[in-house]
């Protein structure tokens, strides 16, 4: 949780009269990594691509986009924290 509040600005402040979403992070780190679910969504065989289009089934595909994000990102926090490489 705390991985993905640097990166997408969460917890995300709603305001009361308009319900805008007010958003603080790194706008860098949201499209970089955007551009990486993308990138590995072409890829059938990529275990991500494949949660990917099992949310897409389910939900919007921009909503799939950032859901697929966190789990990106939840996958790189842990490799730094850990120091071990990612087991595919």
């Amino acid at each position: 949780e705390f991985v993905e509040g640097c990166a997408f600005g969460l917890p995300v402040r709603r305001t009361l009269p308009d319900r805008r979403h007010h958003r603080q992070g790194s706008r860098w780190l949201r499209w970089r990594l955007m551009q990486c679910v993308h990138v590995a969504g072409r890829n059938k065989e990529i275990r991500l691509a494949k949660y990917h289009a099992r949310l897409c089934r389910r939900k919007k595909k921009q909503v799939a986009t950032v859901a697929t994000a966190c789990k990106l990102l939840e996958i790189i926090y842990a490799m730094l924290r850990d120091n071990k490489p990612h087991r595919a």
